[in-house]
């Protein structure tokens, strides 16, 4: 099967607050499909639930769909890493609403063969 979304954008790093002290990180994946301009929204429609999220994450956010890091130490090492890029690049992103009228601040691409 050939893959239709070979490139993704992802967000700067979202850190989520879940309770009074405890948090999630992530950064949100976009998705392009080939020969197209636009981006995708991270929401996604998928066959078991309404809708789900794409993002690059910890198992702490293992509803997720997209890149999971499952070695701890691992996640933390590439968080600190993440706080220290800077904003490289903005994005337009499509919604079933329209576009969303912020552009998002992408720090890297990732493409997917």
């Amino acid at each position: 099967m050939k893959n239709t979304v070979p490139r993704y954008a992802l967000s700067d790093l979202r850190v989520l607050k879940t309770g009074s002290v405890s948090t999630i990180t992530k950064m949100y994946m976009f998705g392009k499909e080939q020969n197209t301009t636009s981006w995708m929204n991270y929401l996604v429609k998928d066959r078991f639930k309404d809708r789900n999220i794409l993002s690059v994450h910890s198992t702490d956010s293992s509803t997720d769909q997209g890149l999971t890091i499952l070695d701890p130490d691992c996640w933390n090492d590439m968080v600190q890493f993440f706080k220290m890029i800077k904003t490289v690049d903005e994005i337009t992103v499509e919604s079933q609403w329209g576009k969303i009228s912020e552009p998002v601040k992408v720090i890297a691409y990732l493409n997917v063969m």
